[in-house]
């Protein structure tokens, strides 16, 4: 397993580009900060969903969907898809 003494070493650095347009003279903060959140969701409830052979393909999934696809893979190995 990977520790944090194993992670690499991150340099960032800010970069100032001011826009003319807004009163704060900014733009775009903090919209990247939520695009990774429904990726990560997904993928932990695929790694929860493989020990019983179900498969994520689409998106979004819900619980009644992860019901239905647990329920059908007890007979046989099912890919989630769109229902």
């Amino acid at each position: 397993m990977v520790g944090a003494m194993e992670a690499l070493t991150i340099e960032s650095a800010d970069l100032f580009s001011p826009s003319l347009y807004t009163p704060l003279v900014t733009k775009g903060g903090g919209e990247g900060s939520t695009q990774g959140a429904p990726a990560v969701i997904a993928n932990a409830v695929a790694d929860a969903l493989a020990p019983f052979n179900v498969e994520i393909s689409t998106l979004p999934v819900s619980p009644m969907t992860i019901f239905e696809a647990l329920n059908r893979a007890r007979t046989k190995n099912y890919k989630m898809e769109e229902v």
